[in-house]
C-alpha cells in the first residue's frame, strides 16, 4: 500500500475479524456474570482478558472439487428422471453443476442401478449424492 492510500474497509480482513470476535465474546463474559467481590472481580477479569480464546483464523487453501455435469443435463441425458425439473430454485438451480463424485454416485444408482458406498472427507457434501438417487427409486 502507498502511502496515502486508504485502506478499503469493505473488503474482508480475517486477523481483524477474528479479534473482533474474540473480544465481544470477552465483553459478554465480563458483563454477563456480576461478581460484587472487587477482588474476585478483577481476578476473573484479568483471567478473562490474558485468555487466548482463539487460535485462528484458520483460512483452507484447498483447492475446490472437480465438477460433473449439472441436473439439467443429466436429465437431457435421461440419468435423471424429468420430475427433477421441480426441484429447480434459488437454492437449487437445475444449471449448477455438481461435484464430479455426486454425478457418478448419481450414474452407479440410477443409471447402473447398482449400490454404492460413498467415501468421502470430512465436511465433504455426501447429501446430494445419496438424496438423488433415492429420489429416483422412490
Amino acid at each position: 500500500m502507498v502511502e496515502g492510500d486508504k485502506m478499503n474497509t469493505n473488503q474482508f480482513n480475517p486477523i481483524e475479524l477474528s479479534e473482533q470476535i474474540s473480544e465481544n465474546y470477552k465483553r459478554y463474559l465480563t458483563t454477563t456474570f456480576e461478581v460484587k467481590d472487587k477482588q474476585l472481580k478483577k481476578r476473573l477479569y484479568d483471567q478473562i482478558n490474558a485468555y487466548p480464546f482463539s487460535k485462528g483464523p484458520y483460512i483452507e487453501t484447498t483447492p475446490d472439487f472437480k465438477k460433473g455435469k449439472s441436473i439439467e443435463e443429466l436429465i437431457k441425458r435421461e440419468d435423471l428422471s424429468h420430475e427433477f425439473q421441480l426441484l429447480n430454485s434459488n437454492k437449487m438451480p437445475l444449471d449448477r453443476p455438481l461435484y464430479l463424485h455426486q454425478e457418478r454416485a448419481v450414474q452407479t444408482i440410477s443409471v447402473k442401478e447398482r449400490n454404492a458406498v460413498l467415501q468421502q472427507e470430512q465436511g465433504v457434501e455426501k447429501r446430494s449424492a445419496i438424496l438423488f438417487p433415492s429420489l429416483i427409486i422412490s
